[in-house]
């Protein structure tokens, strides 16, 4: 069937999608993002719910695309293709307008599938996101990379295009949602983004005339951290550190056993829940504060908030610089052990860490302190 126009074109796709597709779909939700659904693909997958979009493009043709396999033509012959044999005439149909709850769902399925998109971050020293850990001194170039941080390549940043090399993905989610899904990981909430290019320097997601910055956060962040380390905080013997953001973050949990969060700014160290959840620490909390007024004040707050919650908890201040990550880069890390790595792989068979954490635990243990 041939159309007259563009708007006709799309109108009839529309209407294909939502009466002949979607209702043989799993897990179909608006999905903002592309102006279109989100799906769970039906092609084989390693992942049961592999996350996958359908919308239709500005020439009105229909477009489909799987965040996991990327199969997005064989994925158009099963979808797509036999719909469109002997279509009818499409009727007068207005553009779809969801209702205000199914608006919002999308804004949820944004970061799982950025999250769905990235890739583990590899040990290779020339790496983009381990340049940026050695540039500062962030994260050992022995020990793997944590988990809740991936990384996603420039020719998948969307809209782009990316100025860079990439971005570094963080996941962020409730404090509770990290401590029920342990060892494994939460949902995303929501996700920060740090562009960076080929050497590990600060880079843009998109041109500067278009929007582009260093970092953003996608998602609901409301009440949302990033959490490196167990979250059962009162099984473990060693304090929670605290800091506000991603790289601060992982200095911390670079130099202390104890698990490091990212509360995503000094508004996050107020979050409902995260004083009560800190409180259960049962080596207490220390906050690792910026060197400003805000900084401060908010560190100041939520000591007080622990401590209310029966917690106990101390604030900090860096002995130089603004962060945690800026005294970092000036403290480069002590030399291991030669049998650092099999002590990790006794933690990890032991404890049923993650692998990266069972590394970084067997590293902090295993220093070589000058005498």
């Amino acid at each position: 069937m041939a159309y007259s126009t563009t708007t006709e074109r799309a109108a009839a796709s529309e209407q294909l999608i939502i009466n002949a597709i979607l209702p043989g779909l799993r897990g179909v939700k608006d999905n903002r993002f592309r102006g279109g659904w989100s799906f769970f693909c039906p092609l084989e997958h390693r992942k049961k719910d592999a996350p996958a979009a359908i919308w239709v493009n500005d020439e009105g043709w229909i477009s489909v695309h799987c965040f996991d396999c990327r199969r997005n033509d064989e994925l158009r012959e099963v979808l797509v293709v036999p719909h469109l044999r002997n279509r009818p005439s499409p009727p007068p149909v207005a553009p779809h307008q969801p209702s205000t709850p199914s608006r919002q769902k999308p804004q949820n399925d944004l970061p799982a599938l950025i999250w769905a998109d990235t890739e583990a971050i590899p040990k290779d020293a020339v790496h983009p996101a381990r340049r940026w850990f050695a540039n500062r001194h962030l994260w050992r170039p022995e020990v793997e990379a944590p988990t809740p941080l991936r990384w996603l390549p420039a020719s998948r940043t969307r809209p782009g295009p990316h100025t860079g090399a990439g971005s570094l993905v963080a996941l962020l989610a409730k404090p509770a949602a990290w401590a029920e899904a342990w060892p494994r990981l939460p949902n995303p909430q929501a996700v920060e983004i740090i562009a960076v290019d080929r050497d590990g320097n600060p880079a843009l997601d998109r041109p500067q005339p278009d929007g582009g910055l260093g970092k953003r956060t996608l998602g609901d962040k409301t009440g949302a951290v990033l959490v490196l380390g167990n979250p059962l905080l009162a099984s473990i013997d060693a304090p929670v550190r605290v800091a506000e953001g991603v790289a601060d973050a992982l200095a911390l949990a670079a130099r202390f056993t104890g698990p490091a969060v990212a509360s995503m700014g000094d508004a996050g160290m107020n979050a409902d829940g995260f004083a009560g959840w800190l409180a259960t620490a049962a080596a207490g909390a220390v906050i690792h504060a910026d060197n400003d007024a805000a900084g401060q004040r908010a560190a100041s707050r939520l000591c007080g908030a622990v401590r209310i919650h029966g917690g106990t908890a101390r604030a900090v201040l860096p002995p130089e610089g603004k962060d945690a990550g800026v005294v970092s880069g000036m403290n480069p890390f002590a030399a291991l052990t030669e049998s650092w790595p099999g002590y990790a792989d006794t933690l990890a068979e032991v404890n049923g860490w993650p692998r990266w954490e069972a590394q970084r635990q067997a590293a902090l243990l295993m220093e070589e302190v000058p005498a």
